[in-house]
């Protein structure tokens, strides 16, 4: 009997010992197979509705290039709140028709919860009132659209170039001025508002040529400007023709200053110096890294590396946009954490310092970019040097 009570005691301990095992060896193969924390988050659907194709395409191409790395950063970090950032990336072909579409099968049948878009204005007015009426958030770099219930915009308010031209100006005792520019509507808007600000400075606009914007010479534009006997010619125009500005007030045996003055990138405005000794341009953000607003600081530092070893050879001003673009957007996610009806409202109540600038949204204000930017550079033996930063 007591010997039975042994055995019934030493097969019992055994079983124990058997169950103990398949338990931890269960949990282990669990544990194994069990995702990361977060990784069961629902991740964040995101579209980009950027030209690929036709005339904006260059000028989109680095703000979807600096989005595109802001997500495979975020996301190497496990994302926003545990969310990874799911990208739709579609062409509008730098056509508004276009744009909407891309845009209204991004949101009705890929189900993204925001949308970037890249510089062409009339897209986001035909793209507008398709998130507005699903409560989507569309961050575009371009003006605002009339009817902007939901959309925001991070391009630098075109008053702000022309203030920080002006400036430069009146501080080097500029009185008489020619103006170059094309037929653009971005070029119309630039031309307005240098009017304005030239009778704020003081500053008499003696002569305005306009030239097509594949024009091949800006010689009869230029002379023009030479007899009125005008003390800078300012370019609003961008790309090639200031490039041929210079190569033709080179010929023209011109030696007063060229000021590019409506936007451009540091490879052109480099290459128009090279050409014309005595150019000026205007440079904002990341373009003058490491010299930069100290606020901007830390996040230059983490993109403008990223941004150069990635694209050596490409601006990194448009590209610093798009990546804020993104950091914005993330700022957001995280504060609604998880509720993504919020995403308007969390924006327009969001203050947030990136690469390039401070963006500041509110319900009546959906213009981010509230301070100026840009500074006057030149480039002595091919290095770019800040001569002067507006007030």
């Amino acid at each position: 009997m007591r010997r039975f009570a042994e055995e019934t005691v030493r097969v019992a301990t055994q079983l124990a010992i058997v169950l103990m095992v398949v338990t931890v060896l269960a949990c282990v193969a669990f544990a194994a197979s069990a995702p990361p924390a977060g990784a069961g988050a629902k991740p964040f659907k995101v579209g980009f509705a950027f030209a690929q194709t036709g005339y904006l395409a260059g000028n989109d191409r680095f703000a979807l290039n600096g989005a595109l790395m802001a997500v495979d950063y975020m996301n190497a970090k496990g994302g926003v709140n545990g969310r990874r950032l799911e990208t739709y990336v579609e062409d509008m072909k730098s056509q508004p028709a276009d744009g909407a579409a891309v845009v209204m099968k991004m949101v009705v049948q890929q189900g993204v919860r925001a949308v970037l878009g890249g510089f062409a204005s009339a897209a986001a007015e035909a793209e507008a009132p398709i998130v507005a009426e699903r409560n989507i958030p569309l961050l575009v770099y371009c003006l605002l659209p009339k009817n902007h219930q939901t959309v925001f915009s991070f391009i630098t308010p075109p008053n702000f170039f022309m203030d920080a031209a002006f400036q430069f100006l009146k501080s080097n005792g500029i009185s008489d001025i020619g103006l170059l520019h094309n037929p653009s509507p971005y070029n119309k808007v630039l031309l307005r508002i240098a009017t304005n600000q030239a009778k704020i400075a003081g500053v008499n606009i003696v002569d305005v040529e306009e030239h097509a914007v594949d024009a091949t010479s800006l010689t009869v534009q230029l002379t023009k400007i030479k007899e009125k006997k005008t003390q800078v010619v300012m370019s609003l125009s961008s790309g090639p023709s200031n490039l041929l500005a210079a190569k033709d007030m080179k010929a023209l045996g011109m030696s007063i200053p060229l000021l590019l003055s409506g936007g451009e990138e540091v490879a052109v405005m480099r290459d128009v110096a090279k050409n014309f000794d005595n150019t000026y341009a205007l440079a904002s953000g990341v373009q003058t890294y490491p010299d930069v607003n100290p606020a901007q600081k830390p996040a230059a530092d983490i993109f403008v590396p990223l941004w150069r070893q990635k694209y050596p050879d490409r601006d990194p001003g448009n590209g610093g946009v798009g990546w804020d673009m993104i950091f914005t957007l993330a700022q957001v996610i995280h504060a609604v954490d998880g509720d993504d009806a919020k995403l308007v409202s969390a924006l327009e109540n969001l203050t947030y310092t990136g690469a390039t600038n401070t963006y500041k949204f509110s319900t009546d204000n959906h213009n981010g970019v509230r301070s100026n930017p840009w500074k006057v550079v030149q480039f002595p033996a091919g290095t770019m040097k800040i001569v002067f930063t507006p007030k």
